[in-house]
């Protein structure tokens, strides 16, 4: 039997209502699960879970923070599918409607939860944090190409004990050359975004850090951007970033040289703040200067 490969990336909603209920959707067979499906392409994954708990429930709710995410492998004969689940805080803008969906916390404890709502809920991790992925050549999610892509990617904020932040500069040839990034880049199948994380962070820059909370979800959609094989692609990028401390700094090295990481080196903020920065290396550092 041929085993099919295929990957996905879903938005998720945690909330409560002001008595700590919490909002579940009927997940099939039984199981109930957090309200939220797939990121269509293009689209952002806040705006994302807005949308599906609005068809899911009925209700109207505003994205508060990222709270965390569970990657989830599922499994049928001849088909495995790894899912990048993103799981955002939500709080309800109206009255409730939806009241056969809110559960109190006595309740949610009995009920069968899929993995996600049980990580989310605090009842268990859904998979291991894997360090080994498996190689493997994937299929596009449904209804995309090889010139139709959408990639999700783990980045890190990461500091040392003088809060010095590491970045990484991109390579010639490779989109936003000569800019400086965050460390990180795409998982691998099977691996979680921290694993994945853990593994860029030591390939392009020799250090080993502590992943911390997950701090900021965005995206980026190139309807038409030059692809590794020189062909043009409808490309769209889910990146989420991570905190992570690094307690013993020693200086970079890239380690996994002819790739997209030129050089990698510690800059002190006010610095970081001065060089040619990617969108996502340039949130984040303008975020940690003070105000």
């Amino acid at each position: 039997m041929t085993m099919r490969y295929a990957r996905g990336v879903d938005a998720c909603a945690l909330c409560h209502d002001p008595a700590g209920r919490t909002l579940l959707v009927p997940a099939g067979e039984g199981r109930w699960t957090l309200p939220g499906g797939a990121v269509r392409h293009g689209e952002h994954p806040a705006d994302a879970v807005v949308r599906w708990v609005g068809e899911q429930t009925g209700e109207s709710v505003s994205v508060v923070r990222p709270r965390q995410v569970v990657t989830e492998i599922d499994e049928a004969p001849g088909e495995r599918i790894h899912r990048d689940q993103i799981v955002f805080d939500v709080a309800a803008n109206a009255t409730v409607l939806a009241a056969d969906s809110w559960f109190s916390a006595d309740v949610t404890g009995g009920l069968d939860l899929t993995p996600v709502a049980r990580d989310a809920l605090g009842f268990g991790s859904a998979v291991a944090d894997r360090d080994q992925a498996e190689t493997i050549t994937w299929s596009a999610t449904p209804g995309q190409s090889s010139t139709r892509r959408q990639r999700f990617a783990a980045y890190g904020f990461a500091t040392d004990t003088l809060d010095n932040i590491l970045l990484t500069l991109i390579a010639k040839g490779y989109p936003g050359a000569g800019r400086w990034h965050l460390p990180g880049g795409g998982t691998d199948f099977g691996e979680t975004a921290e694993a994945g994380l853990r593994r860029e962070i030591v390939e392009e820059t020799g250090q080993h850090g502590e992943i911390g909370p997950l701090v900021s979800v965005s995206h980026r959609h190139q309807p038409s951007v030059v692809g590794p094989e020189r062909l043009a692609m409808d490309w769209h990028g889910i990146r989420v970033v991570f905190q992570v401390r690094v307690a013993v700094p020693s200086t970079p090295v890239v380690m996994d040289g002819g790739g997209s990481t030129a050089a990698a080196a510690w800059f002190p903020l006010a610095r970081a703040a001065e060089l040619p920065l990617t969108e996502v290396a340039l949130e984040m550092v303008t975020a940690a200067r003070p105000s």
